[in-house]
């Protein structure tokens, strides 16, 4: 049964060389030319709930849930809709997101006028000469910023 539609027919031709049918498995074809086994949903969805909260208790992101199911060789269609979903969900996840990361106040940036105003010289030595015949050594330092 083919689509009516030459448009439709044409794309699914298209995506069609992405599979293939190895020993009555279905095997997608990735970017890079490596098989990955195609996987049912529910398979898919368990996949990504071990990664994130099973045996590998990982709490990572979605795109690295998905990146970890791929690398390992196995694929579904809806697996980033999946794992965004998870994390979503995540109870813990979502504690750790509403963390505030910005200081109790605002920043305040040193006018350019105060670093350098005060200084520090001094000259220590003599020491043994050094490559070029030097013995003393002329240290400056910024008081203000250390």
């Amino acid at each position: 049964m083919s689509p009516i539609d030459p448009g439709k027919a044409e794309r699914l031709q298209r995506q069609a060389k992405n599979y293939l049918v190895i020993d009555g498995s279905l095997y997608r074809k990735s970017p890079s030319g490596i098989l990955m086994k195609c996987v049912s949903l529910e398979v898919g969805r368990s996949l990504l709930q071990d990664i994130h909260s099973g045996m590998c208790c990982s709490h990572v992101g979605y795109k690295s849930m998905v990146g970890m199911a791929f690398h390992h060789g196995f694929y579904w269609p809806t697996a980033v809709a999946d794992a965004q979903q998870i994390v979503r969900t995540c109870e813990n996840c979502q504690f750790y997101a509403r963390q505030i990361h910005k200081p109790a106040q605002e920043l305040q940036t040193i006018p350019i006028t105060w670093p350098f105003t005060i200084w520090g010289l001094d000259i220590l030595g003599p020491f043994p000469r050094a490559r070029g015949g030097y013995k003393f050594l002329f240290v400056a330092i910024d008081k203000f910023t250390k």
